[in-house]
């Protein structure tokens, strides 16, 4: 799994928190996470099911109900997946912000999630991919690979 230096430089570079999330759907590590995001992830089991299923290969990007997500594949050894986000490629309106919270069940709370171009948010992907697979890719096959994933959840 990836190391936990780097991932405080990625956080650090696209404002981008990450969990280490074991095959029980527990968060083994937070790193750049705030409190509510940890709570975030407890909450939302089924997100955590349906990002390992989408991540079987190479790492996936994918919206949900605003939110941008990152997973990369199952360590085979652990059984671990890397999350990436909750992220925004902008700033939410107020009526967004509150849209947010109930889709996610986060109660009140004054949550907004971070802001990361899509741009640095794949190129994180990449390196990360890169760093623990040893495997190059470049945007353009990302994209390939990842268009349907993110399209999807665009817009809802």
């Amino acid at each position: 799994m990836t190391e936990t230096y780097v991932l405080k430089q990625m956080v650090s570079l696209a404002h981008t928190p990450f969990q280490i999330v074991n095959r029980d759907g527990s968060v083994e590590l937070g790193v750049g996470m705030r409190n509510v995001e940890r709570l975030f992830y407890e909450k939302n089991h089924q997100m955590i099911a349906v990002a390992r299923e989408r991540a079987r290969e190479y790492p996936v990007i994918f919206a949900e109900k605003r939110l941008l997500f990152a997973v990369f594949p199952e360590d085979p050894v652990t059984g671990q997946i890397l999350l990436a986000g909750p992220v925004v490629s902008r700033a939410l309106s107020r009526e967004q912000l509150i849209e947010v919270r109930r889709e996610w069940n986060m109660g009140k709370t004054d949550y907004q999630p971070p802001v990361t171009s899509i741009k640095k948010m794949v190129s994180m992907m990449l390196l990360l991919h890169w760093q623990s697979t040893g495997v190059t890719m470049s945007v353009d096959e990302f994209w390939k690979k990842n268009r349907k994933n993110y399209q999807s959840g665009q817009g809802k």
